[in-house]
């Protein structure tokens, strides 16, 4: 693959295609990924916490890059994610940022940045009041 943008570009479309093999093909074994709530190091750790994070909010759901900006190794995705819950079907949608490093065509950290909370609604975990 060529460049950062590339890479990421491909990152989301493997996503979108529920293809989590191929996603997981383009980590370095040392990947980092920071969410709100933790830490995970190594490939292990986050393809774990993605397949069931994954699995458990959305039979199926979508990434839609609205805006992206490259600095170096460095990839910034402003992404609207989507799909319906696995048990109850309710749709959700959340918006937030990415930020993705790319070193010799693997992703090596993802940087979480969102309001998760429409999805936690849509899961009956917290109220909309």
């Amino acid at each position: 693959m060529s460049g950062p943008e590339h890479v990421v570009r491909a990152a989301v479309e493997r996503l979108n295609a529920n293809d989590l093999a191929g996603y997981y093909s383009m980590m370095a074994a040392g990947i980092v990924m920071v969410t709100e709530s933790r830490t995970l190091t190594g490939k292990p750790a986050v393809t774990a916490e993605l397949d069931e994070s994954l699995q458990a909010v959305s039979n199926h759901w979508t990434a839609t890059v609205d805006r992206l900006v490259v600095s170096g190794t460095h990839v910034a995705t402003w992404l609207t994610l989507g799909g319906e819950t696995v048990k109850s079907g309710v749709p959700w949608h959340v918006e937030g940022c990415t930020v993705w490093e790319v070193c010799e065509g693997d992703i090596t950290s993802i940087r979480e940045y969102y309001d998760w909370s429409p999805l936690l609604q849509a899961l009956g975990m917290v109220s909309d009041d």
